[in-house]
């Protein structure tokens, strides 16, 4: 997925679930009234339409649709082996 269709899937989940009409880029999640309950019926949306699951931890990490779509379309740091000192 690109960073424009991530970006709107994003928005589009944020506006469902905060039932707001409109998401800007940089819009803090919890700023525009979502909270922890509310972190999981997005990141439920999300997998439900990308397939991708989305760990709260980096949720909260990424709290604005810009950051969250970078977040997804970052390769997967899965299997990458650590190198030991």
């Amino acid at each position: 997925m690109n960073s424009t269709a991530a970006l709107e899937v994003v928005r589009r989940a944020w506006r469902d679930v905060l039932a707001l009409e409109d998401i800007a880029p940089d819009d803090d999640f919890f700023l525009l009234g979502g909270h922890s309950l509310l972190v999981l019926e997005v990141v439920d949306a999300i997998e439900a339409e990308t397939g991708t699951v989305i760990p709260l931890g980096d949720f909260f990490e990424h709290p604005t649709p810009r950051s969250l779509a970078a977040f997804l379309t970052e390769p997967d740091p899965v299997g990458e082996e650590v190198e030991q000192p």
